[in-house]
């Protein structure tokens, strides 16, 4: 790094450091009263809604002491503003530090979209959001994979006074559904209509905005307008370039219909940098700062495509024709409310369909529609624009502002009669943890409980491929953003995580609750949890923020022998130390400290005895996706016994390598997940016929691979074609590689890494095999009797509960014990009985709402 690119770091945090003290010195300061803070599409202009609502707002002698902030993305586009509007305007630059002051000190904030992840209503704000016009594309959970992409919606919603609905359809599919807001919205949904189209349905709309619009160079005059107002394409904060082609369509339409017409095009907001610019299109393309629904307002025919702006000019029965060259691929992929066929104007799909569409319907109107399309321009008439009169703005002004409700307000949302639950996952990396949570999330009823998950933002495909494994019917908080607050606290909450709350002369519990409880706010709004659990038990963050839930029977997780946990030492270093002893200083807080075992909990409660008095401590063990291990594994055995299986009838021994011979035994459309099976299976066991024994698991210090492999040199000693396959990543591999030469192993022991899919090998292996010290409740344990493998295991503290008497074969802690037991198994078996898992699973299901007090409504 040269001198100069140092400086520019360094000028660069300071500057960072300087942003982040700003916001938190002006989140001290008192709300000035009176003050509106506006914002629409991030900045992009005074548009939409809340234009709306701030032109009704200035006009009123009643708000006249009110004092109007509006949030634009450009220095440029402010200098345009303020020559426009009286003084008690101002204008801030999104994302300055005068923009964050605003957003901290404001009484009122109005948003169409979203305020940044920083941003938490303070007590004393109200926070109106009036949403950006009626869906026809799918939103949220209501797109594939759309929960983790809306996170920062659902966390802006759950935090709204108010939400804007144009309709019954909107508070129902969008909100309600589409967002999961039934179950944990407390505001209340206005369904006012959108305040956007009221100016359409002003006397005269139409003519001043053909001034306006000659005003910005486009001739109109003596004119029928037809506008070309398609969507975005790409991604939202990435949209695609299509200026060239949606000004070829303008051209072809404008030779189309000739001179009587004028076509303009206007184009998404989150498009419209491209074609600003391009410099092309100067005559046709609308500016920005022109709001579509006064461009609207002398339109005599909408040409667009999936975009909601169609639902805008169905109170004026204005023509729509839908151009959708992509339907086929669009719909597919995004997702719409309603089929093409059903949409209240003809569609096309090439330009020669659409110049035949406009111009039919330019000049006969409505009239110029099929039955059917009448029939459904009639409907979305009904369905998606009741509200939408002239009044709209004055209903939510009068709501919000004035304190008097008008129109159709919804309230109770949060109140659907199911428990509510909040989860923490932990870090989603694929684990023992992670494992169990998604089997705990996947059979609660979510009839019954309302369930969310909290979790931080995955960084790994690893840890995006488990967020993806959560059932679609839980609420996704992945955690966005960070604390706010001075550095000062900053300095004391890593004090407190790294565990020296003891020391830290500025570190208090009572200091720190109403930095945590801000956390909390910024996190998940004024939702309110009748359960809070912390799942991982290992971070001391999360615990706190979860401590700061206003309401709801707290329990934090123990998935092992914590204390011995923190004393685990790796390279001699007690990695652990401090931040479990942070966790352990929350632990007299919790209502329940819920271990995997009733043998490790009270292994806990009697090592924790100074952390939490012995009643708090308590088990629930952990569920299985049975389904999903047999999944992986290729099989559909039922967890009984398997008969012993010779060396030349499995399918691992002699590998298939023909790929026409996996399509004939699982069939074509299977060939990739067999082949994957195959290549887990090689890296664990290649071609050798020996006995197959089997490990899986991180390699770190508590789980002993070393004796292991220790007694696995006496085995083959004893037994020269035993193999031994140990599946996992972590920091002891280095050393277990050295060990495994140095006896001579190489052709017995395979040490494969982390496998995406370790249960093909589980299930191709003969015995499974854990030498661990210490554990929680193995989760490989009950994954091995699933797919009836027989288990071997060291008699550990919580061994029993794991595994009993009649289910397989423990043995002391020590290699000699093990390589007997691996032999007993080769020579005569081990003990096994058939593992009903569904039976396994209620009780399971049972001791977790046990464990967290749910004894309400939903249990």
């Amino acid at each position: 790094m040269s001198f100069k690119q140092a400086i520019d770091k360094s000028r660069e945090r300071y500057s960072r450091a300087v942003d982040f003290e700003s916001h938190a010195f002006w989140r001290s300061r008192p709300i000035v009263p009176g003050t509106v803070l506006y914002e629409s599409f991030s900045g992009n202009g005074m548009l939409c809604n809340p234009r709306a609502v701030f032109e009704m707002l200035l006009e009123d002698p009643a708000y006249r002491s009110l004092t109007h902030v509006w949030a634009l993305d450009s220095t440029e586009a402010i200098d345009a503003a303020r020559s426009r509007w009286p003084d008690r305007v101002r204008f801030v630059l999104k994302e300055s530090r005068a923009y964050y002051r605003a957003l901290a000190t404001s009484q009122y904030l109005v948003n169409n979209a979203t305020f940044p992840p920083q941003f938490s209503k303070r007590e004393g704000q109200t926070y109106l959001n009036t949403w950006h016009g009626t869906p026809l594309k799918k939103m949220g959970y209501d797109m594939a994979e759309g929960g983790s992409s809306s996170r920062n919606i659902v966390r802006n919603f759950v935090m709204a006074d108010y939400l804007v609905s144009s309709s019954p359809f909107m508070t129902e599919q969008m909100y309600a559904a589409g967002y999961k807001l039934r179950g944990i919205f407390r505001g209340e949904i206005l369904e006012s209509g959108q305040p956007r189209t009221d100016v359409q349905l002003t006397e005269g709309a139409g003519v001043r905005a053909r001034r306006q619009l000659a005003e910005a160079g486009l001739d109109v005059e003596g004119r029928r307008v037809v506008l070309y107002a398609p969507t975005w394409r790409g991604s939202f904060y990435a949209p695609a370039d299509e200026t060239k082609q949606l000004l070829e369509v303008v051209e072809s339409l404008q030779t189309r219909l000739g001179d009587a017409y004028r076509v303009l095009l206007k184009t998404h907001q989150v498009a419209y940098g491209f074609a600003r610019s391009s410099g092309s299109g100067r005559d046709v393309v609308v500016p920005n700062d022109i709001p579509t629904n006064v461009v609207l307002s002398a339109t005599d025919l909408l040409v667009t495509d999936y975009s909601s702006i169609f639902f805008d000019v169905l109170p004026t029965r204005t023509p729509i024709v839908h151009f959708a060259p992509d339907a086929a691929h669009y719909g597919g992929a995004r997702g719409l409310y309603e089929d093409l066929d059903a949409l209240p104007g003809p569609v096309a799909t090439t330009r020669t369909e659409l110049g035949e569409a406009v111009l039919r319907l330019a000049e006969e109107g409505l009239d110029g529609l099929e039955p059917d399309r009448r029939a459904n321009y009639d409907r979305f008439v009904a369905t998606y624009a009741p509200h939408d009169d002239g009044g709209a703005t004055r209903r939510v002004v009068d709501t919000v502002f004035g304190g008097r409700p008008a129109g159709v307000v919804h309230r109770d949302l949060d109140d659907d009669g199911r428990t509510s639950l909040l989860v923490y996952l932990g870090g989603l990396r694929s684990n023992g943890i992670t494992t169990s949570v998604l089997n705990l999330l996947s059979a609660i009823d979510p009839d019954r409980y309302d369930v969310s998950a909290f979790y931080g933002p995955p960084q790994t495909q690893d840890e995006m491929q488990n967020e993806a494994r959560i059932p679609s019917t839980v609420r996704l908080f992945p955690r966005v953003g960070g604390f706010n607050g001075s550095k000062r606290l900053r300095n004391a909450r890593r004090a407190l995580f790294n565990g020296l709350d003891q020391t830290h002369s500025r570190v208090s519990r009572q200091r720190m609750q109403p930095y945590f409880e801000d956390e909390w706010h910024r996190c998940f709004g004024d939702s309110r949890f009748d359960h809070v659990v912390d799942f991982s038990g290992y971070g001391p963050m999360w615990p706190n923020i979860l401590l700061a839930a206003p309401t709801g029977h707290k329990s934090i997780w123990l998935h092992n022998d914590v204390l011995a946990d923190a004393q685990r030492e790796v390279d001699g270093k007690r990695n652990l130390e401090q931040l479990l002893h942070a966790v352990f200083s929350t632990y007299d807080r919790f209502d329940s400290l819920v271990s995997v075992s009733e043998e490790l909990a009270r292994i806990n409660a009697s090592k924790l005895s100074d952390r939490a008095p012995a009643e708090k401590f308590t088990y629930a063990r952990n569920l299985m996706d049975a389904e999903r291990v047999r999944r992986m594994a290729g099989t559909d055995v039922d967890g009984s016994p398997r008969r012993p299986v010779g060396p030349d009838e499995r399918l691992g021994k002699d590998l298939v390598t023909d790929l026409h011979t996996l399509s004939d035994l699982y069939g074509a459309h299977r060939v990739d997940e067999a082949w994957t099976r195959q290549q887990v299976v090689r890296a664990a066991f290649g071609h050798r016929k020996g006995t197959r024994f089997i490990t899986m698991g991180r390699l770190s210090p508590e789980k002993n691979h070393a004796r292991l492999v220790q007694a696995f040199a006496t085995v083959v000693a004893a037994e020269p074609d035993s193999q031994l396959a140990i599946l996992g990543g972590g920091p002891l591999l280095p050393a277990l590689e050295k060990q495994v030469a140095s006896l001579g192993l190489q052709d017995n022991v395979r040490l494969t890494g982390f496998q995406p899919n370790p249960y093909a090998a589980l299930g191709e292996a003969d015995c499974f095999v854990l030498s661990s010290d210490y554990e929680g409740q193995p989760m490989v344990i009950l994954e091995a009797r699933t797919l009836g493998v027989p288990v071997i295991t060291t008699e550990f503290g919580s061994a029993k509960g794991a595994l009993a008497d009649d289910e397989g074969l423990r043995v002391p802690r020590d290699a000699d014990a093990l390589a007997q037991g691996m032999l007993t198994f080769i020579r005569s078996g081990v003990p096994q009985r058939p593992f009903d898992t569904a039976a396994y699973n209620r009780e399971a299901l049972r001791e977790f709402f046990a464990a967290v007090g749910a004894t309400g409504r939903g249990h």
